[in-house]
């Protein structure tokens, strides 16, 4: 892959986790905000699916090992929690007199925005190795690449707290109806940041994928 495409697809994939936090943030930024930053996450999206064409095309071909599997799996489960989002988003946002259960709706629509912050830690951390490839040579990370390991069990850490603070249990169950509100934006957008790593650190362990050896 070309260093401009690796640069772009990189890009989208921050932008879909920067928006998705926009999203999550909707006691701060307002309804607004919320739509064109919604607007934007979706283009995102179809743009990351478009890049990765060929991967979607090749899912019938090939033998499927554990690692395969795993991997098919969470883009599934992605694609599942994006319409289950967008859907329940929709509904909200020009059906809200027409719902008979309201409330179901804004349930659905929570749990799977956190869901899709889970899932996109997850889906982040089966990819870590190849993202940091490149860096294998570069003197910078050369010298810190015996810090990294212990860098990352310590974010870690902090997306355990996190995790905790969001209240993400209730929400991965659809019991939660609306965004915790508490601090500020940027405290928030903190804690998201670190429960995505903590899913992404929890793959990369758990597919025992070393990039600093």
């Amino acid at each position: 892959m070309r260093n401009g495409q690796r640069l772009v697809k990189i890009t989208t994939d921050a932008v879909i986790l920067g928006l998705l936090i926009t999203l999550l943030a909707f006691p701060w930024t307002g309804h607004r905000t919320h739509a064109w930053a919604a607007y934007g996450w979706a283009s995102a999206v179809l743009l990351h699916g478009i890049w990765n064409r060929k991967w979607y095309a090749a899912l019938w071909r090939g033998a499927y090992d554990w690692r395969r599997m795993i991997g098919t799996l969470l883009a599934v489960l992605l694609w599942l929690a994006a319409l289950g989002a967008v859907l329940s988003g929709v509904c909200l946002a020009h059906f809200r007199q027409e719902l008979g259960h309201a409330l179901w709706w804004r349930q659905l629509h929570i749990g799977c925005a956190y869901w899709l912050l889970v899932l996109c830690g997850l889906h982040f951390g089966l990819h870590i190795e190849a993202l940091a490839g490149p860096l294998r040579q570069k003197m910078c990370f050369i010298k810190i690449r015996k810090v990294l390991p212990w860098l990352g069990a310590v974010l870690a850490a902090a997306g355990l707290w996190a995790g905790w603070r969001l209240a993400v249990g209730p929400a991965l169950l659809f019991g939660s109806s609306f965004v915790p509100n508490g601090g500020s934006w940027y405290c928030f957008a903190a804690q998201a940041v670190a429960v995505f790593w903590l899913c992404a650190f929890a793959a990369y362990v758990f597919t025992r994928r070393k990039i600093c050896k």
